[in-house]
């Protein structure tokens, strides 16, 4: 009888410590409500908010000739003081195909996107941060 509260203790404590382990990381609300910037002083998107392109957002959904289907999700991955990554999938019949890491460096009123990074390749700089959000990231969202 003691023994099997033990085991129950147990596996408690390791779910609770796993679903720590896999939860979303805790991003501040004012990260979410900072102005997007991708060149630090510059009102690039009219003073719309991070959370405007980024977490208040529909995805396309596509459907391909052969029945195949494509959808795409963001997902919190890491905040670290100033420092913000957001995962960006591609998910193809269910099944995650591709991620981007989008890094935001978060300045209380303002984030700046910086880079683009997948695996071990990356993107950096305004020139082709405005390039990946015109070209790549916009074209995924629901028009409002």
């Amino acid at each position: 009888m003691v023994l099997n509260r033990a085991r129950r203790a147990c596996v408690i404590a390791f779910l609770a410590v796993a679903a720590a382990s896999f939860a979303e990381p805790a991003i501040p609300d004012g990260f979410w409500q900072s102005a997007l910037q991708i060149r630090e002083g510059v009102s690039d998107f009219g003073g719309r908010t991070v959370g405007a392109f980024f977490r208040d957002v529909r995805f396309q959904e596509l459907s391909l000739p052969n029945g195949a289907s494509t959808t795409f999700e963001m997902t919190p991955k890491s905040f670290d003081g100033s420092e913000v990554v957001l995962e960006y999938s591609i998910i193809n019949n269910g099944m995650v195909s591709e991620y981007f890491d989008f890094h935001f460096k978060y300045k209380g009123t303002v984030s700046v996107l910086y880079k683009l990074s997948r695996g071990e390749a990356a993107l950096e700089g305004y020139q082709q941060m405005r390039r990946i959000m015109k070209e790549f990231y916009l074209p995924s969202l629901v028009s409002k």
